[in-house]
């Protein structure tokens, strides 16, 4: 009895949050599932500017996921989060991902995450090239893509991991 009690609240804290615009369905979530298509495991070397408190290190290939799930309705694109464990995203040009890649946006304030990206697909692919900005010369970094779940849809999410050296 106890441990059904703790599996109905650990998948209650597991769904999207309602939106007041999703009908409430007493079906299970379809899962929307993010796949890496390219850029895992990619090395690259920091440098520092004099004066700098921290360290730039640019990475050569996009990192790219595909998104198995459902389509989607009308009015509400699938789109993918790229976030960064433990560094932000310094500025950098998205050659050939400019009308997919935008800087995500803080819900209450408006103003751009530094250490997220918000992609929509080009050819079904969700991309973003990145410069990382870390508190160290070498180090290990994840990131994370994860595509928004729609009115009854749970997201999984990716890694990807990058080194500075």
């Amino acid at each position: 009895m106890l441990t059904a009690a703790v599996l109905a609240l650990t998948a209650a804290a597991h769904r999207p949050p309602q939106d007041p615009q999703c009908p409430q369905d007493r079906k299970p979530p379809k899962v929307v599932r993010a796949a890496i298509a390219s850029g895992d495991h990619q090395v690259a070397r920091s440098y520092a500017a004099l004066g700098a408190t921290s360290y730039i290190a640019t990475f050569d290939k996009p990192l790219l996921v595909r998104v198995g799930g459902p389509g989607t309705r009308k009015g509400h694109p699938r789109h993918v989060v790229f976030t960064c464990e433990g560094c932000i995203f310094a500025p950098m040009e998205q050659h050939g991902f400019d009308d997919f890649t935008d800087r995500a946006k803080d819900e209450n304030s408006g103003k751009d995450l530094p250490a997220a990206y918000d992609t929509k697909p080009a050819r079904g692919i969700f991309g973003v090239h990145v410069a990382l900005q870390v508190p160290v010369v070498a180090g290990t970094y994840r990131v994370r893509a994860e595509p928004v779940p729609n009115c009854g849809e749970k997201a999984v999410a990716t890694w990807f991991t990058l080194t500075t050296r």
